[in-house]
């Protein structure tokens, strides 16, 4: 659940009118709670990019305020996911403004480039921050689940423009990252789910990250793929 329409007269990445996204809210869990048990608010409502009014998540706080309760009066059932941030910080800013009880997952997005050093132990400095915000809540019983992770696999790097993280990784490094992280994350205390971005490339960005794909933009697999597929085999 995310973004304005443009019939709301607000751009698309303005916190939506209240009113409006409730009714929104009714209809759809209404229409699909037989189908869909999880539900997300937003995406990276801690970037700009995706939720303009940047204002320490006041705004996005009692949005999920409103939200969460009425989600869970429609099917009790249903499991509501934080809108997914980069860092503690953010959720520290939630908890400040009362979001303890308005969710039942905790959402991360943390990309590193595997070409850095000691990528993983910044994945996991990152994961452990989060985990002493929620620690230090009294909410570390409830799941962490990185909705996003990944990074680029391009046939020749050195001719491809980068990603944010910098310099894109050839399709080989892709699948190594891949191996890397499932081979680790999945072990965490407190890890819920892990989701790859994206599984097949885009034409979308104009930069590496429309290679974020496991597969290409035929269809044809890349060592990712393959890499993927061996680690979900595995658990």
């Amino acid at each position: 659940m995310s973004y304005s329409p443009e019939w709301t007269g607000k751009e698309w990445n303005d916190a939506p009118d209240e009113e409006k996204f409730l009714q929104y809210v009714e209809k759809v869990v209404t229409r699909y709670k037989s189908k869909i048990k999880y539900w997300e608010l937003w995406n990276e409502p801690d970037q700009p990019a995706y939720w303009k009014t940047q204002d320490r998540m006041v705004a996005y706080t009692k949005l999920l305020k409103k939200v969460y309760p009425l989600i869970k009066k429609i099917d009790p059932s249903s499991v509501v996911v934080l809108g997914s941030v980069h860092s503690p910080f953010p959720l520290k800013q939630m908890y400040r403004n009362g979001a303890k009880d308005y969710f039942d997952v905790v959402n991360i997005h943390p990309f590193v480039n595997p070409l850095v050093p000691n990528a993983i132990q910044r994945v996991r400095g990152i994961y452990d921050s989060i985990r002493s915000t929620m620690e230090q809540n009294k909410d570390a019983n409830k799941p962490v689940w990185i909705t996003e992770i990944g990074c680029p696999g391009v046939v020749h790097p050195e001719e491809e423009q980068g990603w944010w993280e910098g310099s894109p990784p050839s399709e080989a490094q892709q699948a190594e990252w891949v191996s890397a992280l499932y081979g680790e994350l999945v072990g965490w205390s407190g890890m819920g789910k892990i989701f790859w971005a994206f599984f097949r490339d885009t034409n979308s960005f104009g930069d590496a990250v429309d290679y974020f794909g496991l597969v290409r933009h035929d269809a044809s697999p890349k060592p990712a793929y393959e890499a993927y597929r061996k680690a979900a085999e595995g658990y």
